[in-house]
């Protein structure tokens, strides 16, 4: 999975493109955003979770908590606590879970 435009981050003082389909989850480290990814790696992004979620497409990410944003494409299970990206597990906070429900594409 792959998206025609990548996404830029300030790392030792160098700009690194990232493809946003290779972003798994993002957490929140005071001003700072934890980027973790596909290949098991992660970074300090400059920028708190607001401020790195409005820089990347909305369709592919969604806030489950007040410190973590996923994937959508990558959620293996959820349930009212947790949701689960390859093997991490994810707080869902109560205010958070029914929009996570809904943004995923149920089958009856």
């Amino acid at each position: 999975m792959t998206t025609n435009r990548l996404v830029y981050f300030w790392l030792e003082r160098e700009l690194h493109g990232v493809d946003p389909a290779h972003i798994i989850v993002l957490e929140a480290d005071k001003a700072y955003t934890i980027v973790h990814l596909i290949n098991d790696t992660c970074f300090q992004a400059n920028g708190n979770l607001n401020a790195v979620l409005n820089n990347l497409p909305q369709d592919l990410f969604i806030r489950v908590h007040r410190s973590f944003a996923v994937a959508l494409p990558y959620i293996l299970k959820v349930n009212k606590k947790n949701v689960t990206m390859g093997q991490k597990d994810i707080p869902v906070g109560a205010q958070y879970y029914e929009g996570l429900v809904k943004s995923l594409a149920i089958v009856v």
